[in-house]
């Protein structure tokens, strides 16, 4: 398998001489391996097409061939310097892997506001870009704002609850990056900001590597795009179950022997790879904004079937608004 990548557009192909032509901006590139390890990983639990195909994704237009000219887009020449990260977990972790390497030319320009109220565990390590064992115990916040500022980011530290008192204050940014997994603050983002991506991952063995992305304002209403109720969840491949039941039986806790992880070489290897996408994602979204590209309120993907993506173009997206941006250092 060759992780190859041009201009927006990341892939995995499996001839050489397929190769695109590896001239991209850096999201492409952390989405050509992204999916070359979601190939891996879904090969390795029995899927008998992971691994075998060509997959493609164009960050530019989601919507198109991956092939095609199109998907390619512009030269990357914007970036943003002020963003909301809401919620530092899985989510949050993909987005801030992806801005953190974005090609700033000063990255002091560039100030995140991280609002989290949870310390890590040891299930996040498995899934989170960013935590290590020694991290555990550690506020999400703290460890995130230690990796950006090592960058020469500038952060602000925010440990509270995103909830109905939540008001932006004076230059606070009006752009976020949403990645609650409780429906019931997605519900009020609606009408905080100028603009926000919400992306919602699936949860357990089988919906962990399915995605909705969500921009707001759209035609869409936060308040009732995300119901309460949880959605049934779809039973297991059998291939997948029996994986399950061998870590189970070799001394696996159950609960992470369901939840996206299995082992390579004896080391437990989690589903990180999905933050990463859907973070690369989330932050393709704001560049399309921000260099006049085409909107869209939904996109959703399942990575069982990558090529397959859909999407629904913005039809209310309101008026562009300037919410800081920096030229790249190209």
């Amino acid at each position: 398998m060759h992780a190859t990548y041009q201009g927006w557009v990341g892939t995995l192909v499996q001839d050489e001489r397929r190769r695109l032509s590896d001239d991209a901006s850096t999201l492409a590139g952390v989405l050509a391996g992204a999916i070359a390890v979601s190939e891996a990983y879904q090969h390795c639990l029995g899927d008998p097409e992971a691994g075998r195909r060509d997959v493609g994704l164009s960050l530019w237009k989601p919507d198109s061939d991956w092939h095609s000219e199109q998907a390619v887009g512009p030269r990357l020449q914007y970036l943003p310097t002020r963003t909301w990260l809401l919620g530092l977990g899985h989510l949050g972790q993909g987005y801030s892997w992806s801005l953190g390497l974005l090609p700033y030319a000063q990255p002091g320009e560039v100030r995140l506001f991280l609002m989290d109220t949870d310390s890590v565990v040891a299930g996040n390590l498995a899934t989170g870009l960013l935590a290590r064992r020694g991290d555990i115990g550690r506020p999400k916040t703290r460890l995130v704002s230690a990796l950006l500022e090592g960058l020469g980011i500038e952060s602000r530290i925010v440990e509270r609850r995103f909830d109905e008192a939540f008001r932006l204050q004076g230059d606070e940014p009006r752009l976020a990056l949403a990645g609650f997994d409780d429906p019931a603050p997605r519900r009020l983002i609606g009408d905080r900001f100028s603009h926000v991506v919400d992306i919602g991952l699936g949860g357990g063995p089988v919906e962990y590597l399915d995605m909705l992305i969500h921009s707001f304002p759209s035609e869409l209403d936060p308040s009732t795009a995300f119901p309460a109720e949880k959605a049934t969840r779809r039973p297991l491949r059998s291939a997948y179950q029996a994986e399950i039941g061998r870590l189970i039986e070799a001394g696996v806790d159950e609960g992470d022997a369901r939840c996206g992880i299995t082992e390579v070489a004896g080391i437990s290897v989690g589903a990180a790879f999905v933050g990463a996408i859907a973070g690369a994602l989330g932050v393709a979204d704001v560049l399309r904004y921000l260099h006049g590209g085409p909107d869209f309120s939904v996109v959703s993907l399942d990575l069982r079937s990558p090529n397959d993506i859909r999407s629904a173009s913005n039809e209310n997206p309101g008026a562009f608004g300037n919410l800081g941006y920096c030229l790249t250092r190209d």
